[in-house]
């Protein structure tokens, strides 16, 4: 994806959303410690600023910009973006779910469920890494029948967040026999 995103970039070098998802692609790289990740984090904080100034009016260019103050530890930036990223589609399933995914997770767990809640129930192929989130959101209420349901819901192949959620949270309900099946 990264080599694809790079020539589509070489054809279209002024491409807002190309450089976008290039930045996306250089956060998940930090993000997960991969090799090369501080030079990544460099690359997503210049692609994401280009992108914006580019595009400032795209929807998923603001929501990468956003995501890139999320990834800074940046509170103030990243709501003021995460707001301007939602009057461009308040109405946009993905868009909405990942802004309440980011909201919810940096603190507004409220309004970031209502968010997550609104995109789930008005699609039915949203991104299952949005219970992340909700799980997070019952774990941290000790409701860990809930985190669990929440957790078995989240399926992004090839990440280990998905086995640790269900993991925890079955180390919370202290079922070894559930423990035991995760852990095949």
């Amino acid at each position: 994806a990264y080599e694809a995103l790079q020539n589509a970039l070489k054809k279209d070098p002024d491409c807002a959303t190309v450089i976008a998802m290039l930045a996306s692609l250089d956060g998940n790289i930090y993000m997960l410690d991969r090799a090369g990740s501080a030079d990544a984090l460099i690359r997503m904080i210049e692609l994401s600023r280009r992108a914006i100034e580019l595009d400032p009016n795209n929807q998923l260019v603001c929501l990468i910009h956003a995501w890139t103050y999320f990834v800074l530890n940046d509170r103030d930036r990243f709501f003021s973006e995460i707001e301007r990223t939602l009057a461009l589609n308040p109405n946009s399933p993905l868009r909405l779910g990942a802004c309440g995914f980011f909201m919810a997770l940096y603190g507004d767990w409220d309004r970031g469920k209502l968010l997550l809640d609104r995109a789930m129930s008005n699609s039915i192929g949203y991104p299952r890494w949005y219970h992340g989130a909700t799980t997070a959101l019952h774990y941290r209420k000790k409701e860990y029948n809930n985190a669990y349901q929440e957790a078995l819901q989240y399926d992004v192949p090839g990440l280990f967040w998905g086995p640790m959620l269900i993991l925890a949270c079955l180390g919370q309900l202290k079922t070894k026999d559930r423990l035991s099946e995760n852990l095949e």
